[in-house]
């Protein structure tokens, strides 16, 4: 019963606005890593699409925790 809520709760996280924009920002980092000049794709290209994935991460924990602290 406990996981269903904690599903519930979860779920949401794709309704904020700030994922959703965040959410396009890896899309479109993604694919202009890809058209990188070989010499920058793994050293330049690979450290952004790490950053803004530790972006969406950060919006999810920031969620969990707030939703979290109300109970």
């Amino acid at each position: 019963k406990a996981v269903g809520i904690y599903f519930l709760k979860i779920a949401f996280y794709t309704a904020l606005p700030v994922y959703r924009d965040t959410y396009k920002l890896v899309l479109e980092i993604f694919v202009s890593t890809k058209n990188f000049p070989k010499k920058y794709r793994y050293s330049l290209g690979s450290g952004m699409e790490r950053d803004v994935l530790v972006l969406l991460r950060c919006i999810y924990r920031a969620l969990l925790k707030r939703n979290f602290s109300f109970q």
